[in-house]
C-alpha cells in the first residue's frame, strides 16, 4: 500500500491519497489497514522544511509471530502482526 501525503506549508498533513493497494485481495487489504494507516499519518507532523511538498510512504503487511513494525530507508514500513484466533459457531 502506497500513501501520498500532501503537506501544508507548516508541515502538517493536508490530504492523503491511497495508491497501489495490491495483494491477492486488495479490497480486503484496504478495508483492514486503511483506517489505522490513515489515522497515524493524519496525526503525524513533518519538518516545516518539507512544507508544501508531497511525501510517499510504502506499507507492507504480513502475518508473523509477533506484532512488529520495521522501518526501511527511505520511506518503507513493514508491519508484522500476530494472527488472531477465530472460532466459528457450530
Amino acid at each position: 500500500m502506497t500513501v501520498a501525503v500532501s503537506l501544508s506549508d507548516e508541515g502538517a498533513p493536508r490530504s492523503l491519497a491511497f495508491e497501489n493497494v495490491s495483494g491477492s485481495r486488495p479490497d480486503l487489504v484496504e478495508r483492514l489497514f486503511r483506517p489505522p494507516v490513515e489515522g497515524a499519518l493524519k496525526e503525524s507532523r513533518f519538518d516545516p522544511a518539507c512544507g508544501g511538498k508531497t511525501v510517499r510512504f510504502v506499507f507492507s503487511f504480513q502475518m508473523g509471530r509477533d506484532d512488529r513494525v520495521y522501518f526501511l530507508f527511505p520511506n518503507r514500513f513493514e508491519v508484522e502482526a500476530k494472527p488472531s484466533l477465530v472460532q466459528t459457531a457450530k
